[in-house]
């Protein structure tokens, strides 16, 4: 029998996933929901305190909690959605969905350093 994870570096395929059929399963799910959720409701915050002072860094903040945690986390949520609920087929390959998602959230960090380090 062929490990599917030794085949992608430890990896599973998007293809591979099933719906959640345990309470662990279904809790990690929810948890990510709600990671996502409080990522945009920091975003919008920070970008509330951006407009009201003008405030550069508080506008880097929120752009970073959008491309680190919200727009990765959202695409991975409705990937799964599409391939769990519709079986629906990637146009593109696992490696280059994962390296859309790791680019973000890399550009995402560097924007709350910037923040952060900002005088």
């Amino acid at each position: 029998m062929i490990d599917v994870q030794s085949l992608h570096g430890g990896l599973v395929p998007l293809q591979s996933v099933s719906a959640p059929s345990s309470l662990a399963e279904l809790l990690v799910v929810a948890g990510g929901a709600i990671t996502v959720a409080i990522s945009v409701a920091i975003a919008y915050v920070a970008f509330r305190g951006y407009r009201r002072n003008a405030s550069r860094p508080m506008l880097f903040i929120a752009i970073g909690f959008v491309l680190a945690i919200a727009f990765p986390g959202t695409l991975d949520y409705l990937l799964y959605v599409l391939i769990v609920a519709f079986d629906f087929q990637l146009p593109i390959k696992e490696i280059y969905l994962a390296g859309i998602m790791q680019a973000s959230q890399l550009l995402g960090m560097a924007s709350i350093l910037y923040a952060l380090l900002m005088q």
